[in-house]
């Protein structure tokens, strides 16, 4: 029951971007700035792509009790359709992304950030594919596997948090400004927050709050692997490290979900407040998922663990469209120093969240 739940917030929410889509695009293309091209395929990516993502795993998650799990190439399929955005991004002209940082090196970067996605995704959404049960797994999942051995919880702290202290560092007078309150955070000026008020209060302090809460979780975890003197052992069996993916959790899905809505707002503009309430009420929305899947594990920890697991692998698939469009979008902010601390943070907030959540999949898999 709870899943079909999730199911129903998935394709309502893939029909409600088409409907924006279909919106923006027309206002999108009438345009006459002269990088409307740009704005298109970053639009369609947004608000079209997501329900191609959504058929292609959900048609996988159907088939997951199969010794052949085709979630590692579905997922390799998911990030192609966002390839054009992400080369887009990377090698735009001066206004959207020409600056600091090379494009190669850009681009290197992408592609081991979203490697490193699929690998973990895979792995939560199929399962252990290196049982002695199971077949012989495909070639691309074995990768995937060898890559999740290489880049265990530790390293993804790791990284995680020099992402989010290298972007501090880098500007450390914008950072400062933005825990202060005295510099708006860039999604709230410029997207959901720029057309209603109310909703512009609300995330003016939401950012600067999820910022700050980002970098005091870099610092906990980073204490905490010096303390686990960086084991995976220790770190899941550490108290501590259940309410830090309590906390890591949710505020990768606030900052995911701002990003990705305040995006598609800013590019088709303002003028159209019905709109503008769906992004919203899609915003908001993002929390029934995880809430549902709570209810799911509560309810049926004790009888039906299987359940629980398509419970949890359909919540996955959901963020699966937002994630992703998050990754292929971060070349956009290697113009400078400034935004650079930007795409840092919602980068290291990522890979924190990755780190927690492999924690507990790897401490279920040996219970």
């Amino acid at each position: 029951m709870i899943q079909r739940a999730i199911g129903l917030c998935i394709w309502v929410q893939a029909v409600a971007l088409i409907g924006v889509g279909l919106w923006g695009v027309p206002l999108i293309a009438k345009s006459e700035d002269s990088d409307t091209w740009i704005a298109l395929v970053v639009f369609c990516s947004a608000t079209f792509l997501p329900a191609a993502v959504y058929g292609l795993l959900l048609r996988g998650q159907s088939n997951s009790q199969t010794k052949n799990r085709p979630f590692g190439l579905l997922l390799v399929a998911s990030v192609l359709f966002y390839l054009p955005t992400v080369i887009v991004m990377a090698t735009a002209p001066s206004g959207w992304g020409s600056g600091a940082v090379p494009a190669y090196v850009v681009l290197l970067f992408l592609f081991l950030g979203l490697w490193l996605f699929c690998a973990y995704f895979s792995g939560w959404l199929g399962g252990d594919t290196g049982k002695a049960n199971d077949e012989e797994p495909r070639r691309l999942e074995r990768w995937f596997q060898r890559t999740r051995q290489i880049c265990p919880p530790p390293v993804m702290f790791l990284a995680g948090a020099i992402l989010l202290a290298t972007g501090y560092l880098l500007y450390p007078t914008n950072a400062n400004q933005i825990l202060r309150c005295e510099r708006i955070w860039i999604t709230a000026e410029y997207g959901l927050g720029h057309g209603l008020r109310a909703s512009n209060l609300v995330l003016t302090y939401l950012g600067p709050l999820s910022y700050g809460a980002a970098l005091l979780l870099a610092a906990a975890t980073m204490i905490l692997l010096l303390l686990c003197t960086f084991s995976s052992r220790k770190l899941r069996a550490s108290r501590v490290v259940p309410p830090l993916k309590a906390i890591v959790v949710p505020l990768t899905i606030l900052t995911v979900a701002d990003y990705f809505y305040s995006w598609i707002w800013f590019l088709a503009g303002s003028g159209v407040r019905a709109i503008h309430m769906v992004l919203i009420v899609l915003f908001l929305a993002q929390w029934m998922v995880p809430v549902l899947s709570m209810v799911a594990t509560r309810q049926n920890q004790q009888s039906a663990k299987n359940t629980v697991a398509e419970v949890r692998r359909t919540a996955l698939v959901y963020y699966v469209p937002m994630l992703l469009f998050v990754i292929a979008m971060t070349p956009f902010f290697r113009d400078d120093r400034e935004f650079l601390n930007y795409a840092a943070a919602y980068l290291g907030v990522i890979f924190l969240a990755a780190g927690f959540v492999e924690l507990s999949e790897r401490k279920r898999e040996i219970a």
